[in-house]
């Protein structure tokens, strides 16, 4: 094979917990030396895992901090010891490259050499296997480019300080937005029966702040571009610091050079609509958040999909509980009647989707909605006129 396509990029998988998977890269050049780039919290929560978890999912509580990216040689575990420096400070050196006679060396009170063990991050441990999957191959100066656009991109990430979630912010998105930075297409490995891994927020833009239910809001980045909440392109942000727009002429929305709400678009005052929002102020409350804009946006999908389904009224509006396939809040329900009697109609979106719909596109699909009906219920008023009209036979 020609030495000059033996450089690849590789996605490796670990499991986290069930069949959920966490994802990083490895940078592999054509000697075969790695270097290891990948995403995680940079706040270890205190507690109970999954007590964290849930809080964190389905509260919006901050319990990881945020979003860390973090790249070192990919090579095995090796010991090191501590020799003392001129300014008093101990530093770490390999242990192979220690004299054992040294007496800077840091030493316990028996005497003995005190050694760490330093591990590269993602390293299997004994017994655990990953899977992996080559996303890109060439040379080694390719690869080199792509590498310096993967750690600038994650540079970014950093300076933006993204918030930490482990299912909608994580990184598994810091993976697939690092491959898209590089010019490569995201590609998942298969676990042993064949099958893509689970990997929640792979294929996702990065968001500055994820709240209740996993509402993911603020400023965004999707791996070529940040934008701002309002779509607006804008430099690569600094946390804490003023937003910088690429284009400050481009209309953001709810301006009136923006986006606008239809004027023909069905009026909120629907008994169902208000049922709805009743339903979706309840959650609010529940999860000690005042109603606000994403709430508005999430009553609308709502609305857009009780019309779609052709629902009469809605008795309640709750989020999903954790299950085999989803996580707790991952999903928002739409119910009409009573879940305790057979007599019931159930219908559901993503509740990262209900919220992150624009206001407009949901009044869209209302209308699109009612425009069906109103054909549908003229189509069938011209059969009923028709068998009127029929002639009858006389006896």
């Amino acid at each position: 094979m020609d030495e000059q396509r033996k450089a690849t990029i590789l996605v490796g998988a670990s499991e986290v917990a069930g069949d959920r998977r966490h994802l990083y890269l490895l940078f592999q050049k054509s000697d075969g030396s790695q270097t290891v780039v990948r995403g995680g919290p940079d706040t270890r929560a205190e507690g109970n895992d999954l007590a964290n978890f849930a809080e964190s999912t389905v509260l919006g509580s901050e319990k990881f901090g945020h979003i860390r990216v973090e790249t070192a040689p990919y090579i095995a575990p090796y010991e090191i010891g501590y020799r003392l420096k001129q300014d008093g400070n101990y530093e770490p050196v390999p242990l192979n490259q220690l004299d054992p006679s040294e007496p800077a060396l840091a030493r316990d009170a028996k005497g003995n050499i005190v050694k760490a063990t330093v591990t590269a991050p993602d390293w299997p441990a004994p017994g655990e296997r990953h899977e992996r999957i080559v996303a890109w191959s060439g040379s080694d100066q390719e690869l080199s480019t792509k590498l310096e656009s993967a750690l600038k991109a994650g540079d970014q990430i950093n300076h933006a300080q993204l918030e930490y979630s482990p299912l909608h912010n994580n990184s598994n998105g810091v993976v697939s937005n690092l491959l898209k930075a590089s010019g490569v297409q995201p590609v998942l490995p298969k676990n042993a029966q064949g099958e893509t891994v689970n990997a929640p927020d792979f294929g996702e833009d990065l968001y500055q702040d994820v709240g209740a239910a996993s509402v993911r809001s603020g400023y965004r980045f999707d791996g070529k571009q940040w934008f701002d909440a309002d779509d607006r392109r804008i430099a690569p942000p600094t946390s804490g610091q003023p937003l910088i727009p690429q284009d400050p002429a481009a209309p953001s929305r709810g301006s009136s050079d923006g986006f606008k709400l239809s004027a023909q678009a069905p009026s909120p005052s629907d008994p169902m609509f208000a049922q709805i929002q009743d339903g979706v102020h309840r959650i609010d409350h529940s999860l000690n958040r005042a109603p606000d804009a994403a709430s508005d946006r999430m009553t609308w999908s709502l609305y857009a999909l009780a019309k779609e389904q052709g629902l009469e009224r809605v008795d309640s509006v709750v989020l999903g509980q954790a299950g085999t396939r989803a996580a707790a809040g991952e999903y928002v329900f739409l119910v009409q009647g009573d879940p305790s009697t057979s007599v019931y109609h159930r219908e559901q979106m993503r509740t990262a989707d209900a919220v992150e719909s624009s206001v407009e596109q949901s009044q869209a699909r209302v209308q699109s909605a009612e425009q069906t009906r109103a054909l549908a219920m003229s189509a069938e008023i011209q059969e009923q006129s028709q068998k009127q009209d029929a002639p009858r036979l006389q006896v």
